[in-house]
C-alpha cells in the first residue's frame, strides 16, 4: 500500500505515524514545500526561544517514522482532486507520483491582511519567530515609549500579549499594551468564567482592551481603528501592531463525509481523504481548528486507510474533544479539562498545558527506526 500525505502539519505527521504503526509495510510519503513541521501551539514562545526550538526537520521526522519527503507544493483544488482520484497520480516536477490512497492536509494559514510599515503579521512570525521583534522594541526608544497593540482576541493572539509583556518586562522594560478585537467577549468559544478570567487578568495588567473593536490599518506611527457599534474612527498611538486575524483553510476548505473521504458534490473520492483545517466534516462532529483536532482527524482518517486497503468497512468519525487551554503568560494560563464544565486556571492550568505540550513533542520520533 502506498500513501501520500500532502502537508506536514499536526494532521498529516499524526496520519503518517499512525499509518507506520497500524501498517509497518506501508510505503509512505510527505509532500510538502517546506523543510520543518512547526509546533504552533509554542509559536508565542518564540518572542523569547530561537524559532529553532519548535521546528522538526522533516529528513529526521522521514528517518524516525519511515517516510520519504517531497519538498513541493500541490495546486490542490477539487478538480485536481477528481482527476487524481481517476489517474492514480499525481504530477511532481519529475514525474507522476502513484499512490493507493491520497490524505489532504494542507491545515490553514492566517487571514490576509494589508500590512502597513510598523506591522507585524502571524506569517511573519510562523517563518522568523519573535525574538527579533523584542531586540527591535528594546533597542527603539519610541518602541519603549508608545503603546504595543495586539489585534485578536483568540488563543494565539492572548498567548503573544501575555507572553509579550512578560518578556519586555524581564528585560526591564515597562510596556504599554492594548488589545483589539471583534468580538464583545473574550474567547468566546470557551466558557464564560474563562473569558472573565482573562478580562481580569487584562485589568491587573493594565492591559487597554477595546472589544468589538475592528482594526482598519496602521499609518504613520498610529493604529487606525473602528468601533462597531458606533461606527466611530479611532487613530491610537502605536509603536507596533501585532496581527492575530485567525485563521483559514488553505488552500481551500474541503468537504468530507462520515469517513474522511473528500465529497465532490454527493460522490465520495475513494482514495481521496482530508484531515486537518482544510477538512470541514459532517456537522455535529468534533471539527475544531485547533492542533487537538487536526491530530484525531489525522489519525482517524490513517484507521479508515488501512480498512480501506484490507477491504474492510470504513469506520465513522466519532472524535471528542477533552479540553482546550490557553497560555497567559509566565505561570498562568486558562481553559478546560476533561468537560467544558471542569474549568482550570492559573497555575494548575499552566502546568497541564505544559505537560499536554511536552507529551506531544515526545511523540515525535528522532533519528533512525530501529
Amino acid at each position: 500500500m502506498k500513501v501520500v500525505a500532502a502537508g506536514g502539519g499536526y494532521a498529516g505527521l499524526a496520519c503518517l505515524m499512525a499509518l507506520r504503526r497500524r501498517s509497518p509495510d506501508a510505503e509512505l510519503v510527505l509532500v510538502d514545500p517546506g523543510a520543518a513541521h512547526l509546533i504552533l501551539t509554542r509559536l508565542h514562545e518564540t518572542l523569547r526561544r530561537p524559532i529553532g526550538d519548535f521546528r522538526r526537520s522533516f529528513s529526521e521526522l522521514a528517518a524516525g517514522i519511515g517516510f520519504v519527503h517531497r519538498r513541493e507544493a500541490l495546486p490542490i483544488t477539487l478538480a485536481n482532486l477528481q482527476q487524481w482520484q481517476a489517474t492514480g497520480h499525481i504530477p511532481l516536477a519529475d514525474g507522476e507520483l502513484a499512490f493507493d490512497a491520497l490524505v489532504v492536509a494542507t491545515g490553514a494559514r492566517p487571514r490576509p491582511f494589508a500590512v502597513h510599515p510598523g506591522v507585524i503579521a502571524e506569517s511573519v512570525f510562523r517563518t522568523r519567530g519573535g525574538r527579533r521583534v523584542v531586540e527591535r522594541l528594546l533597542a527603539s526608544e519610541e518602541g519603549a515609549s508608545q503603546p504595543l497593540t495586539v489585534v485578536g482576541g483568540g488563543a494565539t493572539g492572548l498567548q503573544f500579549l501575555f507572553q509579550l509583556k512578560d518578556v519586555l518586562e524581564g528585560r526591564g522594560a515597562s510596556p504599554t499594551l492594548r488589545l483589539v478585537h471583534l468580538e464583545k467577549r473574550l474567547l468566546p468559544e470557551l466558557p464564560v468564567s474563562c473569558g472573565d478570567h482573562v478580562r481580569k487578568r487584562l485589568e491587573s495588567a493594565g492591559i487597554a482592551h477595546l472589544p468589538g473593536t475592528r482594526y482598519l490599518g496602521q499609518e504613520e506611527g498610529k493604529v487606525e481603528l473602528e468601533e462597531m457599534e458606533s461606527g466611530r474612527r479611532l487613530r491610537l498611538p502605536s509603536a507596533l501592531t501585532l496581527l492575530f486575524p485567525g485563521v483559514a483553510p488553505s488552500p481551500c476548505s474541503l468537504q468530507v463525509n462520515a469517513f474522511g473521504q473528500v465529497l465532490a458534490g454527493a460522490k465520495p473520492l475513494l482514495a481521496v481523504f482530508a484531515a486537518g483545517h482544510c477538512a470541514r466534516f459532517p456537522a455535529g462532529t468534533y471539527d475544531a481548528l485547533t492542533a487537538q483536532a487536526a491530530v484525531a482527524k489525522g489519525r482517524f482518517v490513517a484507521g479508515n486507510i488501512v480498512r480501506l486497503a484490507a477491504g474492510r468497512p470504513l469506520a465513522p468519525y466519532r472524535a471528542r474533544e477533552w479540553g482546550y487551554l490557553v497560555s497567559l503568560g509566565y505561570f498562568d494560563a486558562v481553559g478546560w479539562f476533561g468537560t467544558p464544565h471542569r474549568t482550570v486556571s492559573g497555575l494548575a492550568a499552566y502546568a497541564l498545558k505544559e505537560i499536554l505540550e511536552v507529551r506531544y513533542e515526545l511523540s515525535l520520533p528522532t533519528g533512525r527506526r530501529s
